[in-house]
Parts: structure tokens; C-alpha cells; sequence
């Protein structure tokens, strides 16, 4: 969540700056720190465009392959989380993106998504206490 003054302040650093990175995501930011790739499905998508990334970090993006999965390795996966009761998934294996056809947290979400360099998608637990941030779309922004 952002004001407006600081939002366009934000996106107007990369002009101001043109040589150093400016992240709207903070795996993106934690990727460039760790000279690693993007592990959140970032790349090429319009968070990917609004951050500015220095070349040798979208190189490394770029250059990464993702291990395999299944349907099947996401179940197991939830099933040692402990999730009581599973929903089905259905994945898309071309656009790596996991729907769960029942409430998950946004622990177990992200879990999975980093586990398996995947999107995952699902509605949101009922219990849930936090914000999930870009999960659920992109930045709040608030006229003052």
C-alpha cells in the first residue's frame, strides 16, 4: 500500500538513477542481492517491466531453467505440509501455475511456490491475517 506522492516518487527513481537497481518486488530485490535468479515467476511479466533490474541480474533471470513438476508433486508436497484437508490442484505445466480448487494459506502458497518455482493460486483461507501483496494483484494506491 503506497501514497501517491511516494508512489510517483518511486517510479520516478529509475530516470534519476539510471545505473542502480529499483525493485517493486522483494524476491526480485533478494534475487540481485544473492546473484540469483528470480525464483517467483517474476520474469516477463508487467512486475518484471516495472522493476529495473541491472543487465547481468536479467541475464541470470533469463538463463535459468526450472525443475520439473506435477500435480502430483504438489499434492505430496502440501500433504507432508500437513494440510488437513487437500484441495485439488490443477496445473498448468506450460505457464508453471498450480490452482488450488480450495483455500490455502498464504504460508502454504508461498511454500509451494518456492518450493516448486511456480505460481500458485487459490482463494484465500478464511483465517488469513495478512495482506498477500502482488498474489492478489498489483500495489494499493492511495490519493491522499
Amino acid at each position: 500500500m503506497w501514497p501517491r506522492k511516494t508512489w510517483d516518487l518511486l517510479a520516478s527513481l529509475p530516470y534519476r538513477y539510471p545505473n542502480h537497481p529499483v525493485y517493486q518486488t522483494n524476491s526480485c530485490a533478494l534475487a540481485h542481492v544473492l546473484q540469483r535468479p528470480d525464483t517467483h515467476r517474476i520474469r516477463d511479466t508487467p512486475t518484471c517491466c516495472a522493476n529495473h533490474c541491472l543487465t547481468n541480474q536479467r541475464e541470470r533471470c533469463a538463463a535459468t531453467t526450472h525443475p520439473p513438476v506435477t500435480a502430483e508433486n504438489i499434492h505430496s508436497h502440501l500433504t507432508w505440509l500437513g494440510m488437513p484437508a487437500i484441495p485439488a490442484i490443477d496445473f498448468d505445466a506450460q505457464q508453471r501455475t498450480a490452482t488450488a480448487q480450495g483455500a490455502l494459506s498464504l504460508r502454504d502458497r508461498n511454500n509451494v511456490s518456492q518450493r516448486f518455482v511456480i505460481t500458485v493460486r487459490a482463494p484465500r483461507a478464511g483465517d488469513e491475517r495478512y495482506w498477500s501483496g502482488r498474489l492478489q494483484g498489483g500495489p494499493l494506491v492511495i490519493d491522499s
